[in-house]
């Protein structure tokens, strides 16, 4: 977990904090503590806002921050617990920052969030297509009279 901290919405990640439940044990003292934290910050995400639960972004953006920092500390406190049953001395600080995420993958990651947020959004009609036509191609094909079945010239005859 502390190889993805960085990366919170990496399948790795999610893979190792589902596996909390596998590696520590409530019959162990010492771990307990670390599985407490576990429920706790789960118990956060669980509560995160949802955008459908409110009429104004701006609020639902208050609220997600608001979320994302309590989570922020629950998930350093579940680091130092783990940290002290496994006979590490992190300090809060190197917890909470102490981990190399290059500037191009926050990039990559916010731009592929937002690609597929626009593109949900316009396959479900909610954001328009604008488009700008500078050209239209030539019509190459000729137009073929309409000929008429010997059939239909004999009734028009009779």
């Amino acid at each position: 977990m502390m190889s993805t901290r960085g990366t919170r919405l990496s399948p790795d990640h999610v893979n190792a904090l589902n596996m909390i439940d596998m590696c520590f044990s409530e019959k162990n003292k010492k771990e307990r503590a670390i599985l407490r934290a576990w429920r706790k910050l789960l118990d956060q995400y669980l509560k995160y806002p949802k955008l459908e639960d409110f009429d104004d972004d701006n609020r639902y953006m208050i609220a997600l921050q608001a979320a994302t920092g309590k989570a922020e500390d629950y998930f350093i406190d579940l680091l130092s617990e783990m940290s002290s049953v496994l006979g590490y001395e992190f300090e809060t600080i190197h917890l909470r920052n102490g981990c190399y995420v290059p500037m191009g993958h926050a990039e990559v990651e916010q731009e592929q969030r937002l690609l597929r947020k626009a593109l949900i959004e316009l396959a479900a009609g909610r954001l328009p297509l604008s488009m700008n036509v500078t050209s239209l191609p030539e019509q190459k094909s000729k137009i073929v009279p309409f000929e008429k079945s010997p059939e239909v010239e004999k009734a028009e005859e009779g």
